[in-house]
Parts: structure tokens; sequence; C-alpha cells
């Protein structure tokens, strides 16, 4: 079992991660970052648009959830359902590939690189929130998830869910490296 501490500082070294990986990311010429090895499949563009889909809805709630109720729990304790996204979107080799909701794919649409900045700002606020999460609130079922406002995850879960499905597409961004 973890501390909520543990589980924040997890998190928070997975997002150091992500910001390092997006400074050579930054760096790739416009014909890199919209290259796609298939019609299907996307661009390194069209994933950090995605992320910033994720970023618009959940970061507000981070912040607001920084001001909950304390409480004197401090052993990381997972919801089920919590967890079971989590598990999901945990990273692993040869995982297959999860449809993405229609109002969060990018795949028909050109983004311009200017979402690498919108990206990069999130990463550094998301990392903010991790570092400064009162680790007293982080069991706190105070967030609602993208596609069901009728049932609210604990603090904890949904900065799991963010940062592991980041981590999930720079994996993916990884492939389409040069």
């Amino acid at each position: 079992m973890m501390t909520n501490q543990q589980v924040l500082d997890r998190l928070c070294l997975l997002t150091d991660k992500h910001l390092e990986q997006l400074q050579y990311i930054k760096r790739l010429s416009t014909e890199q970052l919209n290259y796609k090895p298939t019609v299907e499949s996307w661009n390194i563009l069209q994933c950090i648009a995605h992320l910033n889909y994720y970023f618009d809805f959940y970061l507000p709630q981070f912040k607001s959830a920084m001001n909950g109720k304390k409480r004197e729990q401090l052993l990381f304790k997972s919801g089920v359902i919590g967890k079971y996204f989590a598990n999901i979107l945990l990273y692993k080799e040869n995982q297959k590939p999860i449809k993405s909701p229609k109002q969060t794919n990018p795949i028909d649409k050109i983004i311009s690189k200017d979402v690498i900045i919108t990206f990069e700002a999130n990463l550094i606020a998301l990392k903010d929130i991790i570092k400064k999460m009162p680790q007293e609130v982080v069991n706190n079922r105070a967030i609602v998830t993208m596609f069901s406002n009728w049932y609210k995850l604990n603090v904890g879960d949904s900065l799991r869910i963010v940062v592991y499905h980041n981590d999930r597409h720079f994996h993916q961004i990884q492939k389409l490296l040069p």
C-alpha cells in the first residue's frame, strides 16, 4: 500500500519525464510533427491536441479540489472505478489501442504547431498542481469524469488517470519520432 504522498511523488516524476520528452518534440519540423504511418493513425500534433482536450476538462477541477476538505487518511485508497480506468491507461508493452471518444478524437483535424505551447503550459500546470496538492485531499471524491457527471472519482485516481493517459500517448509519440 502506498501513501498519498508516494502517489503524488510518482505522478510528479512521470510528468517531469513528459516535460523532458516534450523538449525534444518542440525541436521537430512541421513535417516530422505531421508524420502519420497510416491513414487511421494520429500524428504527433494530433496526439498532443487530444491530451489538451483532457487538460481543458480536468485541470480546473484539480485546482478546485486542492481546497477540499482535509482528512487524516494518508494511505492512498483507490476507488473501484478509478482503479479500473487507471489500470487500463497505465502503459504496458504491446497493449491494444483504446478507441477515443468522438469529441476528443482529432483524426480529421489539421493541428497547428501552437498546440505544443498550450500542451507545455498544461503539463507545467499539472506538475504544479501535483506538487501543491495537499495529501489530505487525495482520497476525496471530487472529480467528475469527462464522460459522466453522475459519478465522481477521488482526486488521486483522477490524477493517475490523467498522467497515465499522457504517458500512454507519449509512448505512442515515441514510435513516431525520427
